[in-house]
């Protein structure tokens, strides 16, 4: 049709050569531009810095092989990379750290900014840098130069700087120490916890509140009845925040475990490890392999911190999943009636600590046409227990936040380094005994076949509190008692199973002495490794890389089976239901891509949880602000209650408190099913047997800032089809809203694969790709290879060499 327009109107056809044609040059030409400066694939460049030479080869994905006669020099030119291929990146963690967003984003970062502010995680990095030894400072200053090296030689910036209209700062040293400290926060915050549990309390009750999420309550422990409605919206607060930057500070989980050379083809220890994280364009890590003097380390590191976070060196391997320990209390303040500043403890007003911050914020779009905006003075105060995080939020009842990463000793950077060189299990422990935070549970193996467990971090020893609610700070009474000792930490050596597996659960009984954490993750995914492993095992079947890939892509959904089992004895046979109890009756329990059963086990399951506890849940209008707060937990599968419930447990809720009659849980999952016919109707269709779980179950990969722009967004976004489950091994954590559907946020960003017996073997891959730059071809290369549970290999004993280790 435009053809024949274009011959009866030929000014038509010319106006278009006019204008589409300069239009695709200037996007050729700006495309061009952009990628001029961008590293080159199955590349040796050779990088010349203070300590001497370099040499950077990368294969074909984009990774770097460097090598150097000086370990400084790996260090250095380690850093040249990071700021090659994410740089843009770094200065976002960098500034979303020191609550420096607005000037870029404009008002709508305020709450960001003045939380982080608040927090001051700037000048805890700053003060942890006097703590570090001299060979830790002299590798991170040559980190240091080579980050800077590296943005002073790029010719072309990150299309994001441009988009800002800003110019990169040199990087610091004390930079690279906050964003081991900004991961901290990533990785937990459990004073999140304590807020929302103390609306569960005085919505439920003590019981209720107990049976739903376990929470042991003790009368000391209670809050002030005044203060539930300030706590949750403070609670909502940090939820918008946690939106808007594509953010969780929930309990983040990983799979890691270890087997024995005994059980192995290759006679020595396989370790496999998957970090679960949120997921966000660049991914979280980046792929290196460092050779230096005495270094030879390979695996993921984090851009902006100049170590090796997971991976191996010529002795051990290592991974690590989060501990989600309780790091952090909520104490509740007294405020002295006349003045603001003074606040009590033990009998006396002490004064608080006060200091004002700058805000810069950006002038709205179109920015020449609006007046600029005079910097924001904001003030922080802070008690002798933290930072009044209530002045954050503005509220009448005053509460500051105690958390181990504030400390201005912390040592992290020095332990993930002093692991990168640690030759055996002595040395090992040693590195993990100086580790601060995050607290993380460490699996090991190392070359004279040796297994361990490890945990590292510092804990709090609380005197008279569990970690679950707020406490009142105007007495010694809460206060902590020091840090769980190192050698008091949950540990184990060489169990006569000869496998550990960890995966987020507890790890220690009922007698242990410590709390370590409030938010241990069920064992479904522990013991779906642990029943996998021990299978080879017993069918005496020696385990090879394949074996573990199958592993780590295995979506077997364990915790459904009861409970699909108690479905199907619930639900009476009828006309409307036929298709669905016949597709589940057939169903393997895998969620997988093309799987029906997974597609209305997962929208039944969602709505059973909805109808037991969500009446519960629901809010009166005389408490509007508890209502953020009671939806999240309404909407979030609780999956040991769900479990509890089936097996006969707190029936009690079953029953709908807003109807007169008295439901059964029998009659809940009926409903349910119901409700999930009618949902997957509208999104797949009629016909049950043709449904597949890929159809409605994606994963979203959202851009730093761009990923809320309505134009931008379409080009820096990614969003795929997934499988997988909440609790299957191959984990996707995700959230179900009437727009999206069921989207995937959370899951494995990065895995590895290694035998101590052949360690150029090693498989490993991200879910995305090496670089943060929209047009480099390794942007997201890796997303087809990941989701088919494939990997690449980083050994460049013959450049750009790559490897399937499900097909070993």
């Amino acid at each position: 049709m435009f053809n024949s327009l274009k011959e009866k109107h030929p000014l038509l056809s010319r106006l278009s050569a006019w204008i589409l044609l300069p239009l695709l040059a200037i996007c050729l030409a700006m495309y061009l531009w952009l990628s001029s400066d961008l590293p080159t694939a199955n590349s040796v460049v050779e990088v010349t810095g203070k300590h001497g030479t370099a040499v950077i080869s990368r294969n074909e994905w984009g990774v770097p092989t460097i090598s150097a006669k000086q370990d400084l020099s790996a260090f250095f030119a380690l850093g040249l990379a990071h700021a090659q291929d994410r740089l843009w990146q770094m200065d976002y963690q960098r500034r979303l750290g020191k609550g420096r967003l607005a000037e870029i984003l404009g008002v709508s970062a305020l709450s960001s900014d003045k939380l982080m502010r608040t927090l001051d995680l700037k000048t805890a990095a700053e003060s942890a840098l006097n703590g570090l030894s001299d060979k830790t400072r002299a590798i991170l200053k040559a980190y240091v130069d080579g980050v800077n090296q590296g943005i002073s030689a790029l010719k072309v910036m990150p299309i994001e700087f441009y988009y800002y209209d800003i110019d990169i700062e040199p990087w610091s040293e004390s930079d690279s120490l906050l964003l081991i400290k900004l991961m901290a926060m990533n990785l937990g915050a459990n004073y999140q916890d304590e807020l929302s549990n103390s609306i569960l309390v005085k919505h439920l009750g003590r019981v209720k509140a107990h049976e739903l999420l376990g929470i042991n309550i003790a009368p000391a422990h209670d809050v002030p009845a005044t203060s539930a409605q300030e706590f949750a919206a403070l609670s909502e607060f940090y939820q918008n925040i946690e939106r808007q930057y594509h953010a969780t500070w929930e309990g983040v989980g990983s799979n890691a475990w270890v087997v024995s050379g005994r059980h192995t083809q290759s006679s020595l220890p396989m370790l496999s490890g998957d970090p679960h994280l949120r997921l966000q364009l660049p991914t979280t890590f980046y792929l290196a392999k460092l050779q230096g003097e005495l270094l030879d380390v390979t695996g993921a590191t984090i851009p902006g911190v100049p170590a090796v976070i997971f991976g191996h060196n010529r002795h051990i391997a290592w991974s690590g999943v989060n501990l989600a320990a309780d790091v952090q209390d909520i104490y509740l303040e007294r405020q002295h009636q006349v003045n603001e500043n003074l606040f009590e403890y033990n009998g006396a007003w002490v004064k608080a600590n006060i200091k004002v911050e700058k805000i810069v914020v950006a002038q709205q779009f179109p920015a020449f046409l609006r007046a600029p905006y005079q910097p924001l003075e904001w003030q922080v105060r802070s008690t002798s227990n933290g930072p009044l995080l209530s002045d954050v939020f503005g509220s009448d009842r005053h509460f500051s936040l105690k958390w181990s990463v504030l400390d201005p000793v912390d040592t992290s950077l020095q332990s993930f380094l002093e692991v990168n060189y640690a030759r055996d299990q002595q040395t090992f422990s040693l590195a993990l005994e100086q580790h601060h935070a995050p607290a993380l549970a460490f699996v090991y193996g190392d070359v004279a076949d040796n297994i361990g467990l490890f945990t590292a971090g510092k804990i709090p020893i609380r005197h008279d509190a569990n970690g679950q609610l707020p406490v009142p700070g105007w007495t010694a009474q809460y206060q902590w008692q020091g840090y769980v000792p190192f050698e008091e930490m949950p540990q184990q050596m060489n169990p006569e199973s000869g496998i550990i597996v960890t995966a987020n659960n507890q790890m220690h009984g009922p007698s242990y002495p410590h709390i370590i954490s409030n938010n241990w993750q069920p064992d479904f995914r522990a013991q779906r490794i642990a029943d996998l492993l021990l299978q080879h095992i017993q069918e005496k079947n020696k385990l090879s890389l394949g074996d573990m890939a199958a592993i780590q892509s295995d979506v077997y959904a364990i915790h459904a089976e009861k409970v699909v089992a108690f479905l199907l004895q619930s639900v009476a046979k009828t006309s409307a239901q036929d298709e669905l109890v016949s597709v589940l009756e057939d169903w393997n329990m895998e969620m997988s891509a093309r799987s029906a059963g997974a597609v209305i086990f997962r929208a039944w399951s969602r709505h059973f949880n909805s109808r037991v506890i969500g009446d519960e849940l629901k809010v009166q209008f005389s408490y509007p602000n508890r209502m953020s707060v009671l939806d999240g937990l309404s909407a979030s599968y609780q999956a040991e209650f769900i479990a509890a419930v089936i097996n006969g447990e707190h029936r009690a809720w079953c029953d709908d408190v807003t109807t007169e009659a008295i439901e059964s849980c029998e009659k809940m999952a009926q409903l349910s099913l119901i409700d999930a016919k009618d949902e997957l109707e509208l999104m797949l269709g009629g016909n049950p047997e043709s449904w597949q779980w890929q159809d409605m179950h994606k994963v979203t990969l959202p851009h730093s800032t761009f990923s809320q722009h309505p134009f931008l967004a379409k080009f820096f976004n990614q969003e795929h089809a997934t499988q997988g489950g909440l609790y299957t091994v191959n984990v996707a954590g995700g959230s179900y809203s009437k727009d999206e559907g069921y989207i995937k946020h959370m899951g494995a960003t990065y895995r590895q694969l290694i035998d101590l017996g052949a360690l150029s073997d090693t498989q490993f891959i991200l879910d995305t790709g090496q670089s943060g730059h929209l047009f480099s071809p390794h942007y997201t290369d890796m997303v087809e290879r990941f989701e088919r549970g494939e990997y690449v290999s980083i050994d460049q004993s013959e450049l750009g060499q790559t490897q399937d280790a499900g097909e070993k």
